[in-house]
């Protein structure tokens, strides 16, 4: 047993001992601080980086044993396991893509179990050539994954729309520094002064961020009302005339309250149009509801309510929110 659990099987072992410190730098702060991601990359680079070691200490030191054998693409395995199904839980990587690679390596593992169990198989050079290219692949898949999902914007995708279905549209990837200009609404206030018509906003997890870009522009006066942040539940009662009972049964992130929120701030500014939005900034669930999960509404002579599911820091969602907000008001005043 003393000769098994040699230097470079304990490198092995111990590859497999830090994963779970690496996932919980991924997840750590609800997955959205940009910190711990990098951490958590520099955590997987250096457990990738033990794979090469053993390799050649075990080649070098003439110890290749059995538990190596079977240790060692397990490790490998187990590492772009836990690297592909937390950047999927955190919706950094679609379910499809890690079920699909893991099936494939899962069955490779099994397969080599099964060789090394028949006995040694001499290599030829391209077989030689051939039994690093797993190896590699792991290596450049897992790290690649974690590169392009702290280095791209992350994408954002409008789910649900029930007025006009336009299911699946990609809003623009909006990163954290976009909050000086949204585009549409330059079109939004020619379109409501040529028309003469007012707006006016109610506002939950945006916190006022939409009122802000709305009158961001010259001439916003001509067609702003007002607004209210209502982040309370109480102050969605008292002033946008929102039912309890409504807030009770269908909680505050809820197409019913965001249409109730449009519904309400529209007769008290006694304005045209109304936008609400209510929803989880994150970094953390409240109440059950996800993290990102936020419905907008829109109410006037077109009415419609919107679910978007997004991910990211608080401001990422904050600002996807506003933008998703004014591109599904713009998109509504071209159809008139």
């Amino acid at each position: 047993m003393a000769k098994e659990l040699n230097l470079p099987n304990s490198l092995t072992i111990a590859r497999i001992a830090f994963l779970p410190l690496g996932a919980y730098a991924i997840f750590k702060n609800g997955g959205d601080d940009q910190t711990w991601q990098w951490i958590a990359w520099v955590i997987f680079f250096l457990i990738g980086m033990t794979d090469v070691l053993d390799g050649k200490l075990a080649r070098s030191r003439n110890s290749v044993t059995e538990l190596g054998k079977f240790l060692d693409p397990v490790a490998d395995k187990a590492m772009i396991a836990t690297a592909m199904i937390s950047l999927s839980i955190l919706d950094r990587l679609p379910w499809w893509i890690t079920i699909v690679i893991l099936s494939r390596e899962i069955f490779i593992t099994f397969f080599r179990l099964a060789v090394i169990n028949r006995g040694v198989i001499p290599a030829n050079r391209g077989g030689k050539l051939k039994s690093h290219v797993p190896r590699v692949w792991g290596w450049l898949l897992c790290h690649a994954t974690f590169l392009i999902t702290l280095l791209v914007p992350r994408r954002l995708y409008v789910y649900c729309n029930c007025t006009n279905h336009w299911h699946g549209n990609l809003l623009c990837a909006i990163g954290a520094e976009v909050k000086e200009e949204f585009a549409g609404l330059a079109d939004i206030l020619e379109t409501l002064i040529a028309r003469g018509e007012s707006i006016s906003v109610a506002e939950s997890l945006t916190g006022g961020g939409l009122a802000q870009a709305l009158t961001s522009l010259p001439g916003s006066s001509q067609v702003f009302r007002g607004s209210v942040t209502a982040y309370q539940n109480e102050i969605k009662s008292a002033l946008l005339q929102i039912p309890e009972e409504l807030i009770s049964e269908f909680g505050a992130v809820s197409e019913e309250v965001a249409a109730a929120m449009a519904h309400g701030i529209k007769d008290l500014m006694g304005s045209a149009w109304s936008i609400s939005t209510t929803g989880v900034a994150g970094p953390g669930p409240v109440e059950g509801v996800p993290a990102g999960t936020v419905w907008v509404a829109i109410d006037g002579p077109i009415s419609q309510t919107l679910q978007l599911e997004l991910s990211g820091t608080r401001e990422i969602v904050r600002n996807a929110t506003i933008a998703g907000a004014i591109a599904a008001f713009a998109r509504i005043l071209k159809t008139l």
